[in-house]
């Protein structure tokens, strides 16, 4: 089954922080059956971080306007020009250096969603308020979970990522990538910060997405449980999938319309009037025969 892209919400707040250093970047046309979400979350200081997220996100949009080709390939050409574009920034800058950012990004185009990511900014797919994927933190938090150390990510006393991107001259970086084939109507994605799924786990994000309210009503929600209880900055896209509306067929006037009732007068006129002109030349083909 087709389908599109429902309006999307989106929000970026700096929360409890001085500052925000998370940057969002969301390329998409009112029910287009593609486009380009992303959500850096910066480190390395405020004005650093700032920098960090916002680079990213400019170099991955400018990269949906202009790619062409596989889509793994055309994505590390953009994660490479986006690390040359920090290691501009910070021969400018020399004080940067350190700064970084996470990267969760989803491309979705004709039913089927590309996901890369770096660091533990997330992209969710809710299918009836379960989490059907949800990509794998790059964080000492997670590697420790997975270990046995601690029994749930709550327990890490701060989250260290173990990858961000931070240019060439530093650590070259690499994004785990997976497709998503399996798109259907109602489906929800989400692409946040730690900020929104530090405070709301996957249960809990999964009850709001179930809830028969508006995708608004949805927003409004995650925005209130972010200002009681998160610490950072917290941003998030999502949307909803809808099924795509049926190619609508050319509009004729009906039967008994005095317009249809005079071409189809016409029609049998002109039939009557070839069917005459065939007998005449037959006849007068058959008449000249020797």
């Amino acid at each position: 089954m087709r389908t599109t892209i429902a309006p999307t919400q989106s929000m970026s707040e700096r929360g409890n922080r001085r500052d925000n250093q998370d940057s969002i970047c969301c390329l998409v046309q009112p029910g287009a059956d593609s486009g380009l979400f992303v959500v850096c979350d910066g480190v390395g200081g405020a004005a650093s971080g700032a920098v960090a997220s916002r680079l990213a996100c400019e170099g991955f949009g400018h990269w949906f306007g202009t790619s062409v080709g596989p889509m793994e390939i055309a994505f590390e050409d953009a994660l490479e020009c986006v690390q040359r574009a920090f290691d501009r920034h910070l021969l400018a800058a020399p004080l940067s250096r350190g700064m970084g950012t996470t990267l969760a990004l989803l491309r979705l185009q004709a039913g089927t969603a590309f996901v890369a990511h770096i660091g533990d900014s997330r992209v969710y797919q809710f299918r009836d308020g379960n989490v059907l994927f949800r990509t794998d933190d790059h964080s000492l938090a997670n590697e420790m979970l997975k270990s046995g150390m601690i029994g749930n990510l709550a327990e890490a006393k701060r989250s260290v990522i173990t990858r961000a991107i931070q240019g060439l001259s530093v650590k070259f970086v690499r994004a785990d990538m997976s497709w998503l084939t399996d798109v259907l109507p109602g489906d929800y994605f989400l692409v946040c910060s730690d900020g929104v799924w530090g405070v709301l786990p996957d249960g809990a994000l999964g009850d709001i997405f179930r809830r028969r309210i508006s995708d608004a009503e949805k927003l409004a929600t995650i925005r209130a449980v972010c200002e009681q209880r998160s610490n950072d900055n917290y941003s998030l896209i999502f949307f909803r999938m809808e099924a795509a509306a049926p190619f609508a067929a050319p509009a004729f006037a009906a039967a008994g319309s005095s317009s249809a009732r005079a071409r189809a007068s016409a029609w049998v006129v002109a039939a009557v009037l070839a069917v005459v002109g065939l007998s005449a030349m037959a006849w007068w083909w058959l008449a000249g025969w020797p």
